[in-house]
């Protein structure tokens, strides 16, 4: 006789309740009531618990987040600093000219060497 696999534990959220899910995931951390707009398992628990009454390990969430279709993204890291009007500038104005090659007059902006030729001696 085989053996029959084992079904799991039943599902604490209901299918209902997994669609109410996934609408608070989508409307983001700060709808929730938190500073950045950052998901993290740890706080998906800390939601489920408050608006559901279950409670789910931090870890374990993931992979029901990945049953959902939620996948793990890391966040795009900018400098506070950054300014956007003179990257545009530089990608409208000084990267073409870069890009079509240098003027006869100007210098080359780095020089290279072949390291191996250099120390061969």
């Amino acid at each position: 006789m085989a053996a029959r696999p084992h079904p799991g534990p039943q599902a604490k959220l209901t299918a209902k309740q997994k669609l109410q899910f996934i609408e608070l995931l989508k409307q983001g951390p700060r709808a929730a009531g938190y500073r950045r707009e950052l998901w993290t398992c740890r706080r998906v628990a800390q939601l489920v618990r408050k608006k559901f009454g279950v409670t789910y390990h931090a870890d374990h969430l993931g992979r029901i987040l990945h049953d959902l279709g939620f996948t793990p993204q890391k966040p795009q890291v900018m400098a506070r600093e950054r300014d956007e009007a003179a990257i545009a500038h530089w990608r409208r104005d000084t990267w073409p000219s870069l890009k079509n090659g240098l003027d006869a007059n100007q210098q080359p902006l780095s020089l290279s060497m072949n390291l191996a030729f250099v120390c061969s001696h």
